[in-house]
């Protein structure tokens, strides 16, 4: 069950831009993209439910996002801050995850796929981990 509402389609995608600009995938000739990544799903919702979802979701985590419709992207800028044991607290670092969808070529469903494009590994893992195992986006996620 969502827990949040859907924002409305003329605010993140004035131009209907996002299913267009998605990106398609052959399940031959592309089988280690879809097959691999940990931070990836398969869904039935539309590419611009997905959007607001994240922009949603965000939001609750207090990061920035900037959907990029053209461009078929979806850009969630936050600061992480983790502990080390027996080390002092390292400032917050800053991070962007990036979210890419894209048509699978003789599939009911698309991909999802998430990536760090600015931060530390660890610390990209430690917001894609929160980002990713948010409810309003499990609900969503096909799982065979």
């Amino acid at each position: 069950k969502m827990t949040t509402k859907i924002m409305k389609d003329n605010e993140l995608d004035p131009f209907n831009e996002f299913e267009e600009n998605m990106g398609y995938l052959d399940p031959l000739k592309d089988e280690l993209l879809i097959k691999y990544g940990k931070y990836q799903f398969m869904t039935n919702v539309q590419p611009l439910e997905i959007a607001s979802r994240l922009k949603i979701i965000a939001d609750q985590k207090n990061c920035n996002v900037k959907v990029i419709p053209q461009d078929n992207e979806i850009l969630i800028r936050c600061a992480v801050g983790y502990t080390h044991n027996n080390a002092n607290n390292p400032p917050n670092e800053d991070v962007i995850i990036c979210c890419k969808q894209y048509h699978v070529h003789k599939k009911d469903a698309h991909l999802v796929k998430f990536c760090g494009v600015k931060g530390s590994w660890m610390s990209c893992n430690v917001a894609l981990k929160d980002i990713f195992h948010a409810p309003d986006l499990i609900s969503v996620m096909k799982i065979d």
